[in-house]
């Protein structure tokens, strides 16, 4: 039988049951979702402090011409 180049290979040292695999699978897919979700959740935090930044940045340039201090850029 030739394996499919799409299909990962996993080896153990130690032999599984069809139960240990199972369970094995589940984990592994249940950390795959998991990571899944704090990427996503990263990514929105990660938005959230660039407007963050760009709004002090605003503010900043608000309040500097309002006292008339000069920044160079």
């Amino acid at each position: 039988m030739q394996p499919n180049s799409n299909e990962p290979i996993v080896t153990f040292s130690v032999p599984m049951s069809p139960t240990d695999i199972h369970s094995w699978i589940l984990e592994k897919a249940e950390a795959l979702h998991k990571l899944e979700s704090l990427n996503a959740s990263y990514a929105e935090i990660k938005s959230k402090l660039e407007k963050l930044e760009d709004d002090i940045f605003e503010q900043t340039e608000i309040c500097n011409s309002g006292l008339g201090v000069n920044v160079a850029s």
